[in-house]
């Protein structure tokens, strides 16, 4: 348990190197925390902000909120910390302690009356939650800590007159689910304790690795398991079927509202995996299922999101949905391998893409292999990228299995040299002039850069060491941009400031800052951290007045492209000796190819579809049509393509033509490569 203690620790100290104590220690392992249960599914949204002053009869103290994505549940986040060297209990009136200060944050924050004590992120986070106290159906308080307690949940409690769930995060349990072999807590189903009973089943086959069953799943058994655990449900499952409003669902939606008795005959139905079930016999049935353990969802997502949000959102009867389950039973052993099988073979419902387990991508795979592969100048040392979490310890307890090992392999690959998939894209969005997208938070901000990596250059694009050299200057620079926010003793929103500092410098380089110079030297020049700081005050100042001139909160104005256009027009000193890295005769670097810096870029995009023939683009539409692969609308396009084509481009394509034949083409290129070669 020690050394759980530590690790935790040492992963905090990682990610937020230069750790205070007292509030910032707990705001900076709300958001540690916070970043891991947004990425496992158990949390839809949030960000850390810590809140603590009189509330009702007592005090009130919070370090984190998220807001659900309809609005209608409001988490709150309630950390408590100690040190790296003494395990610690907490005892139930420490949680009993903890779970009350966050209930009267939110009674505070609820009411039309109060104010919020401070200017910064707390006042913020007291807006956000007033602005959407009218469509709150729920509230979820997470204890979180790095002490050990024996309860996993506690009563539920209402705040106000909001019911309020309570869930304890402690030691054991975060060191359970963020290891690299975590994949969220084991989900069971019981049917047997539910007023559903055992379920009939179909034996299909069995023996083996696995078996198969068939059974229906009453459509609230499903609500019930996606409302408490959200996409943690769905972890091998497409992730973007989480909005759930679109025309993909629509027939879903449809039914369950107006013909709910008829889902079973027009729904294709689920396919499920667990690890283990139990069976009884039931009168009258025969033998039935009584309960399925560490259940997955594997393929049907859209209709499982789609039975909750129905029901929740729009308050439709599902009491008479029932949807058709085919469920593997595997074993652990072959389970991670089956499961991504059946996940990529089973899905129809949308075309699967290999994003879907976006780790696993070739441009991730090949990040990796660089980094295993490029060592720092002098070859001492190496940077070392987590394309899952918890790599770095599994490599350090391979190869460092004797204390002489562990010593080498610390020096040639420090732990202060390590970063991860969400770091990656907070460097690449911020360099490559989106901070607004950074802004978004750890999760949002890496989907964000993925669908634009895919949509620019396919599944299939892998950079080189040239590219990963400069995204480690990027990260280093990223690095300076995040000291000099802390010497200023920014108060509030320092995450915010540093991502729009490195996308200034970044514009006003016009990318052309030296970074082949960064990354030979691993460190920034004194002059340019000089030169950093002297703007970190003014953009944090500009951020804050922005949002208070339009009246809007800020953690959500810094989240709109207007913010960084109004911050990228400021007037900013420059030296007048600029530092070494501004070499303004070389050649813009992106790190985005063919990707997302408007200008040069979107030429080529332009190009890559006009090089395309009016013969290939009607065999695409035909293709995309005969197959499925396209949607009607992408076929139509790609028709429409061809008649341009035909006339010689005497028109030229609109931009949001360009962005649909990007896509179209990269869906070719992975599946008929042919139609384009």
């Amino acid at each position: 348990m020690n050394t759980d203690l530590r690790l935790l620790h040492d992963e905090l100290e990682r990610s937020e190197p230069g750790l205070d104590t007292g509030d910032a220690a707990a705001e900076r392992f709300t958001r540690l925390v916070l970043d891991h249960l947004i990425e496992i599914g158990r949390v839809e949204d949030g960000r850390a902000a810590v809140w603590e002053g009189p509330a009702g009869r007592g005090v009130g103290r919070v370090t984190g909120y998220g807001i659900g994505e309809q609005g209608d549940t409001l988490d709150l986040f309630a950390a408590e910390i100690g040190g790296p060297d003494e395990l610690r209990s907490l005892r139930a009136d420490d949680l009993d302690r903890l779970a009350g200060q966050a209930g009267r944050f939110a009674e505070m924050a609820l009411k039309s009356g109060a104010a919020a004590t401070d200017d910064g992120e707390g006042a913020a986070m007291v807006a956000a939650i007033r602005g959407v106290r009218g469509r709150l159906r729920r509230v979820r308080i997470f204890i979180i800590t790095d002490a050990v307690s024996a309860a996993r949940r506690m009563p539920r409690r209402n705040v106000g007159d909001l019911p309020a769930e309570i869930e304890v995060w402690d030691l054991p349990r975060l060191a359970r689910s963020m290891s690299v072999e975590g994949e969220g807590e084991p989900i069971d189903v019981d049917f047997e304790n539910s007023t559903f009973g055992c379920q009939p089943f179909l034996r299909l086959d069995g023996g083996g690795e696995h078996s198969t069953f068939l059974m229906m799943v009453p459509g609230q058994v499903l609500a019930e398991l996606y409302e408490e655990h959200g996409a943690g449900l769905l972890e091998f499952n497409v992730r973007s079927f989480l909005s759930v409003r679109g025309k993909v669902n629509k027939g879903i939606r449809e039914t369950v509202l107006n013909e709910p008795d008829r889902f079973l005959a027009y729904n294709n139905g689920i396919v499920v995996t667990a690890e283990s079930v139990y069976e009884r016999f039931v009168p009258g049935v025969g033998k039935a299922i009584a309960r399925l353990e560490n259940v997955q969802i594997v393929n049907g997502g859209q209709t499982t999101a789609t039975i909750h949000d129905a029901a929740r959102r729009l308050g439709a009867d599902i009491s008479n949905v029932a949807v058709a389950a085919k469920v593997v039973i595997v074993g652990s052993a072959v389970r991670d391998e089956m499961v991504k099988r059946i996940s990529r073979y089973a899905n129809t419902q949308n075309p699967m893409q290999q994003a879907d387990l976006s780790a696993n991508e070739p441009f991730h795979v090949a990040v990796e292999r660089l980094s295993r592969s490029t060592w720092c100048a002098g070859g001492e040392r190496r940077w070392f990228y987590e394309r899952a979490r918890g790599q770095y310890d599994v490599e350090l307890t391979r190869e460092g299995n004797t204390p002489a090992k562990r010593v080498k392999f610390l020096q040639q690959t420090p732990k202060e040299l390590r970063f991860s998939k969400v770091d990656l894209a907070k460097y690449l969005n911020a360099w490559g002039r989106r901070p607004h997208d950074v802004s978004l938070g750890g999760q949002k901000n890496f989907t964000q850069l993925m669908e634009d990596l895919r949509r620019r250059n396919g599944l299939s694009w892998e950079p080189d060491q040239q590219w990963y050299q400069d995204l480690v200057a990027v990260a280093l620079i990223w690095q300076a941009a995040e000291r000099v926010v802390r010497w200023e003793g920014i108060p509030a929103f320092r995450a915010n400031v540093t991502a729009y500092l490195v996308a200034l410098l970044s514009a006003r380089s016009s990318s052309r800052l030296d970074l082949r110079k960064v990354w030979n030297a691993q460190t920034v020049s004194a002059e340019l951290e000089t030169m950093l700081r002297s703007w970190a005050l003014p953009v944090r100042d500009a951020l804050v007045s922005g949002a208070s001139t339009r009246q809007r909160n800020p953690t959500e104005w810094f989240k709109r492209e207007e913010c960084w256009t109004e911050v990228c027009a400021m007037d900013l000193a420059m030296p007048e000796r600029l530092p070494g890295e501004f070499e303004l005769g070389m050649r813009p670097i992106d790190l985005m190819p063919s990707g997302s810096s408007p200008g040069s870029s979107d030429l080529t995009a332009a190009a890559r579809v006009k090089g395309i023939g009016a013969a290939r683009w009607t065999g695409i539409a035909e293709w995309g049509s005969r197959t499925g692969r396209l949607h009607w609308r992408q076929s139509a396009i790609a028709t429409t393509l061809s008649g341009m084509a035909a006339q010689q481009w005497r028109k030229d394509p609109s931009p949001k033509q360009v962005d649909a034949a990007i896509s179209i083409l990269n869906v070719v290129e992975q599946h008929a490569p042919e139609l384009v070669g």
